[in-house]
């Protein structure tokens, strides 16, 4: 079993077959064997605390999970055993995995980032690369669905196919809005947005932190990197400037 405050991990079949068949709402003590636990990523075996209570409990997480925001579901655990959990949107910096602390349940589900690309070209490639790196969705489909753990990049110049596009973005209140360009072609696109109604002042272009990039994997590097930066909030600077801590 965990203690108190820290993380835990998910266990497989091998541990739930061994909680039988009592539907009894509870917490389960039981043996996590060593393949069980390695299959996980955990170092050795062990005991585990299961907390058990009925499907039916369950809130409706499709439709949370649907709306691509980070949410905890809340188990109260009390003398006579666990309470129907509740699904809380939380803030996006918050870190999958689950806490236990004063009889409270907390396991924390963070969607998995999706990275849309408008356009075409070489560096549609290096970011699906990098992505696939990263565990990171990189694809140029539709930016519908997205949330402020996503990100947005507009590699055309065609304003007439990218405005409606970054004000979409926008609307939804994607985490990274994102545009390749020069400048002169940056100041072109906010003046478009302004006159749809849409306060550009997020809008990241020309897209990527400062790296000196010359190639176009490097350039790839350098926008990933300023997406994870702005959705964790961080501000991309060195680490060896700061006194904060160092991971998201």
């Amino acid at each position: 079993m965990a203690p108190e405050g820290t993380v835990g991990a998910i266990v497989g079949p091998g541990v739930v077959d061994r909680l039988g068949s009592d539907p009894t709402p509870r917490l389960a003590r039981v043996e996590v064997s060593d393949p069980d636990a390695e299959a996980h990523g955990l170092a050795c075996g062990g005991w585990a605390e299961v907390l058990v209570h009925p499907a039916s409990w369950l809130p409706p997480l499709g439709e949370v999970a649907g709306r691509r925001v980070p949410f905890v579901l809340t188990t109260v655990v009390g003398d006579d055993g666990p309470v129907a959990p509740i699904a809380i949107e939380v803030d996006p910096l918050v870190r999958p995995g689950v806490t236990v602390r004063d009889g409270v349940h907390r396991q924390a589900f963070v969607p998995r980032p999706r990275f849309v690309v408008v356009g075409d070209g070489p560096l549609v490639d290096e970011l699906g690369s990098l992505g696939t790196w990263l565990d990171v969705e990189v694809d140029t489909g539709d930016v519908t669905g997205l949330g402020p753990l996503d990100g947005v990049l507009v590699l055309t110049h065609d304003h007439e196919r990218a405005t409606p596009v970054l004000a979409s973005a926008f609307g939804a209140g994607v985490g990274y809005v994102a545009a390749l360009g020069s400048r002169a072609t940056q100041h072109e696109r906010v003046e478009r947005l302004r006159a749809v109604g849409v306060d550009a002042r997020r809008l990241f272009g020309p897209a990527g932190l400062d790296l000196g990039s010359r190639s176009v994997r490097e350039t790839a590097l350098s926008i990933l990197a300023e997406w994870l930066a702005v959705t964790r909030g961080r501000s991309g600077a060195h680490l060896a400037a700061g006194d904060g801590p160092i991971n998201g």
